[in-house]
């Protein structure tokens, strides 16, 4: 597979395409271009309990995404970039690393009935062969998308894929390398065959049979080139069209239009040629509409933040003016998390975490929709996040990007306390609740009677598991008092 841009001959060419894209994209910045995100998901060892949680946790076992972002304007679809992020564990993933193909431009509705291809390849040598081959390789794949808006559709679960060819086995898309020869260098074959033909005919024939054999020469030298221009039809071109790929089945299917255009999937392709994996996301792509007069909402009031554990909350409330258009004035917000090394939540407000309880309650939290939020970051996990606001007036959209520092908790010594003096008559039972407090919420807390009266018990200890701001540790004393007065002394440990 080659990209369309590798095929142009010449240097002045290739300067010619890059500037043209640069001017595409410069023009879409300022006619408030969106941007949305589609994502291939790659089971490379076809095993669900490996991998990563991708797709907000629709999808697991994943160890590779290949994200493609395309930017839309009023005038144009283009791919500015295709990136690769391997799993590191849980929902996290590593720092995405550039992959070829991009930039190119959309050709949007190519796909037909409405329907955009999002064409890109993959290196064969960047994916796992089965150690056994006598066995095929098999991986899974899937795809997932994110619009501008906040929409969100999946083409799960994930379907099998034969990568490698070897024993074949049921219910899986076999994949088939044909190696493939450009046209250039057929036609050059051709014409090199031709040549010593042509020599061979002057050599060996009489002048009055070289007509009949000039005429089996051109048919021969016809004949090959022909059979060249059909083998070039085998060759993807990232241009958008499907003809190049004829005989391919979807892997996954979903239905059309069920979810906003920019985020509506509608098939997912993949097949083997050559040395590379051709890959084809279809989905519903629209344009940015044009509403006399409008201008995209304009943001303010956000800044770069920092943290430090155990504060793991953040209060984020931007100012969003807009001029009324398209009407009725209608405004839609969306808080994402862009990057950083653990999953960001969204709550109504800093003191409120949000319902994490579930798969589906943890898809939900990871985007908002409400323009004041709280930003609950993992304790476990500090490092730098980038969060993404988008506000929407149904026609043009406007983003920013904000930076969050969380600084790792400074070392400090528990604390205990603080407990009053008691005073008991002989024979009765005191109980003490004793509470601890650390500032590393994933530390353990111990505690230990280290003086006290005969008889006294440490009879046992409740441990209330941290979930956000809640850090406390309790540990219940029960003392059986013989005597008229003592001191007692606690000591609490990490």
């Amino acid at each position: 597979m080659r990209n369309l841009f590798t095929r142009v001959s010449g240097a002045q060419p290739r300067v010619i395409a890059a500037l043209a894209f640069i001017v595409a994209t410069l023009v879409g910045t300022v006619a408030h271009a969106a941007t949305h995100r589609y994502e291939l998901l790659l089971d490379l060892d076809s095993n669900a309990a490996t991998g990563c949680s991708a797709a907000g946790g629709s999808a697991s076992g994943i160890e590779r995404v290949v994200r493609v972002t395309v930017n839309t304007t009023t005038t144009a679809a283009t791919v500015p970039s295709i990136e690769r992020l391997d799993c590191v564990s849980g929902a996290n993933f590593g720092s995405p690393q550039t992959l070829p193909g991009a930039p190119y431009n959309l050709n949007l509705g190519g796909a037909g009935g409405g329907v955009s291809a999002i064409e890109f390849n993959l290196a064969m040598t960047s994916l796992p062969t089965n150690p056994d081959p006598a066995q095929a390789t098999r991986i899974r794949l899937g795809a997932s998308s994110l619009s501008a808006g906040g929409a969100i559709d999946t083409l799960l679960p994930l379907a099998n894929f034969q990568l490698r060819s070897a024993t074949p086995y049921n219910n899986v898309n076999t994949a088939i390398p044909v190696p493939i020869l450009s046209s250039a260098f057929l036609a050059v074959l051709a014409i090199f065959i031709g040549a010593i033909s042509y020599r061979a005919i002057l050599r060996q024939c009489r002048l009055r049979q070289f007509g009949a054999m000039s005429q089996l020469f051109a048919g021969v030298l016809a004949t090959m080139l022909a059979l060249s221009s059909a083998t070039a039809l085998y060759a993807i071109v990232l241009d958008g069209n499907i003809g190049d790929w004829g005989g391919s089945t979807a892997l996954i299917t979903d239905p059309q239009n069920d979810q906003p255009a920019n985020a509506d999937l509608v098939a997912l392709h993949a097949k083997v040629e050559g040395n590379e994996l051709a890959v084809r996301i279809d989905a519903v792509i629209t344009l940015e509409t044009v509403v006399a007069g409008n201008t995209a909402p304009t943001i303010s009031g956000l800044s770069d933040q920092t943290l430090t554990l155990p504060t793991v909350a953040l209060s984020l409330s931007p100012t969003v003016t807009d001029d009324g258009l398209p009407a009725p004035a209608t405004l839609n917000y969306l808080w994402q998390r862009i990057s950083g090394p653990r999953s960001v939540v969204f709550g109504a407000d800093a003191v409120r975490p949000p319902d994490v309880t579930t798969p589906d309650a943890v898809l939900a939290a990871q985007t908002s929709n409400r323009r004041d939020v709280g930003a609950f970051f993992d304790f476990d996990n500090p490092g730098v996040y980038v969060l993404r606001f988008t506000a929407s007036d149904g026609a043009l959209s406007s983003s920013r990007d904000i930076t969050v520092t969380v600084n790792a908790a400074v070392a400090a010594a528990p604390v205990i306390g603080p407990f009053a003096d008691r005073t008991l008559r002989i024979g009765e039972t005191l109980s003490i609740a004793l509470s601890g407090r650390d500032a590393n919420a994933r530390d353990t807390l111990t505690y230990s009677l280290t003086s006290a009266p005969s008889g006294a018990l440490l009879c046992f200890c409740r441990i209330c598991l941290a979930s956000f701001l809640k850090y406390t540790k309790l540990c219940i004393f029960i003392i059986q008092s013989n005597i008229f007065s003592h001191h007692f002394f606690g000591k609490l440990l990490l």
